[in-house]
Parts: C-alpha cells; structure tokens; sequence
C-alpha cells in the first residue's frame, strides 16, 4: 500500500540564502529534510552547518532552528517544530522529539538513522517515525528497515551525500529479506499511526485496556523493558551502549519484548516463567519517571504484575492502595 498524498508545508523567506528551496513533508524527520535541501542545493550537510554558521559536526536540534533560519532563509517556527529538542526533566536530559518526550535517549537513533529503502526511492524523504528505535519494519511496505550501507558495510549516518547515498558513495540497496516477525510489524504499525499524536489511541491488539491512552516513549519503555535481556537476570545495557544497537537487534528486543507482553496479558504463559528474563529496573524507572498520572498508573500495573506489589511500595505507593487501584476503569 502505498503512502497518500500529503500536503507539504512551504518554508517562506523574503531573502532565501539557498539557491534551490525545498518544503518540509508532514512527518518529516528534522535532519532528514536538511540533507534533503543541502542536496538540493549540491551542498553536504556540514557546509550547510557551516553556512549557519556552526562548526560543530552534531546532531542539529531545535535550539539551532533560529540561527539556521536566519542565515538559510528558513521558517524558524517550522525548524523548530521537526527538529529534535534536549530538555532539563527530573534531574535529567530528555529528549522531545515532536509531542514526545523520551527520558530514556537510548529508545531514539539520533546518531545512526535507519531507512526504508523503497520509502526513500519513492518519496525521497526520512520519516520522523524512524527516529524510533523500536520502529524496526516499514508498516507501509512491509519491510525491515535499513541501517547498514550493503557497500561498505558500515552504519548510516546523517554525513552523507543524500538520503538515497551512503558516506561512501554507495546507493542504498535493499539487504536479502529475513523473517519478520509480526510482533515487529504490528509495533511499528501502532508507532506510525500514534507519533502525530501527543496522546496514544486504543491499545495494541490482544493488550489490556488500560494500556490505551499512554505516552508513547512509555510504551517504548515497557517494550523494552520487557525484551531487553536474553537470558535470567541479565545485565542491560546503558545509554550510550543503546545508542549503538542496530535494527537487528532491536527487532529482537521488539519480538522478545511483544512476546512476553502477550503472554502477561493473555495469560498463556505463567508469569514466573519469564519474570526474571523482564528488566526490574527498567519497570521502577517507568515508574518514577512518569510524567502523566496515567503513565504512573499503568507503571506500577505492569511492575506489580511481574513482581509483586512490594516493588511498587517502593516507589511511593502502598500495596494496599495498589490492590484498590481499579485499572480498567481508567
């Protein structure tokens, strides 16, 4: 199935310093549009840093957006909208990206995007969607995203020539196809239809209701939380580490994760079968991160759930209250 026809948003300016103007596609990722207008224009997306008068090869994010549309000729506004952000939130940076902010920058790939090869011949632009790293199969045509140059063999990233070339001068190919799981692609539909949204819709299919209505960095945390480790009480990896994953291993971290979701809600499989393959950690993190009443509700369900509600004592409510909480009626 193809995309539908979306309306583009032009970037005005009274005096462009760009030969060549290009509009920003709604959905469109932030650094994925640069690329796409320094092309445009036959420049790399360092001189374009360079012309706004940055000389740091980083990430752009929303902070640059007024200097970037003073010296390109650019709609500020609309930069600052596509760009990704860094906020001071509970102690700690957080990154928005859209309606969304994630507290865990591991669940985002600000630094190795990935693509979807018939996405980019066709439309010729990046998804913001891709972003995500748990958004590991193309929803519209079915297929595992792309985050390795088949000619180098090396990881994208945003340096290079265009959206459809690798820093090495290679075309972006298709890999062999592998198996997909469908966990995969039932995620990265639900990521799809709900990152426009600052509010998630109904749940994933055959998931509690309650989980309806979550952010959906949260969604992304329980995920992850629940397939991180491979084996018992495994050690999980930081950040930075995160950062690193490829789409590979994030499909497997989507599969295990999906699955034993599935399992906790349907109950098919007893709880204390995989309770210590599930990241404690990452749950009580859930928890007393939360950033909405309902995000900490559903937190303290899917810890008390795996393990007991004396984990959720810890984090400043009582297993008596906890047992009160009707959660369906959320």
């Amino acid at each position: 199935m193809e995309a539908p026809h979306k309306k583009e948003t032009r970037l005005m300016s009274s005096q462009p310093s760009l030969a060549v103007e290009r509009s920003v596609v709604p959905g469109e990722s932030g650094m994925g549009f640069l690329l796409r207008l320094a092309h445009a224009n036959a420049l790399s997306l360092q001189t374009l840093r360079r012309l706004a008068g940055i000389s740091s090869p980083r990430i752009l994010t929303s902070a640059d957006a007024p200097v970037l549309a003073l010296k390109l000729g650019l709609e500020a506004s609309v930069l600052r909208d596509i760009l990704v952000s860094r906020e001071p939130k509970r102690s700690r940076w957080a990154t928005r990206i859209g309606p969304h902010l994630f507290l865990q920058p591991g669940l985002l790939r600000t630094r190795h995007p990935q693509v979807c090869i018939e996405c980019i011949h066709r439309t010729g632009h990046c998804a913001a969607v891709w972003d995500c790293a748990l958004y590991t199969v193309c929803h519209l045509h079915v297929k595992t995203m792309t985050d390795v140059c088949l000619s180098c063999r090396r990881r994208l990233t945003w340096e290079r020539p265009s959206i459809d070339v690798c820093g090495c001068g290679g075309y972006l190919k298709e890999a062999d196809p592998l198996p997909l799981p469908f966990a995969s692609l039932r995620l990265s539909s639900w990521l799809a239809e709900n990152f426009s949204c600052a509010e998630s819709g109904p749940p994933i299919r055959g998931w509690a209701s309650w989980m309806g209505g979550i952010s959906l960095p949260l969604l992304c945390a329980a995920v992850h939380a629940f397939g991180a480790c491979c084996a018992p009480h495994q050690r999980v990896l930081s950040s930075s580490i995160l950062r690193s994953r490829r789409t590979a291993d994030w499909d497997n971290v989507v599969a295990r994760g999906a699955e034993r979701l599935d399992a906790l809600f349907d109950r098919s499989v007893a709880i204390s079968e995989f309770k210590h393959h599930v990241w404690q950690a990452g749950l009580e993190s859930m928890v007393a991160r939360a950033l909405t009443t309902r995000d900490r509700q559903v937190s303290q369900r899917l810890l008390a759930m795996v393990f007991g509600p004396d984990a959720v004592a810890r984090h400043g409510i009582h297993s008596a209250a906890l047992r009160q909480l009707n959660l369906f009626d959320l």
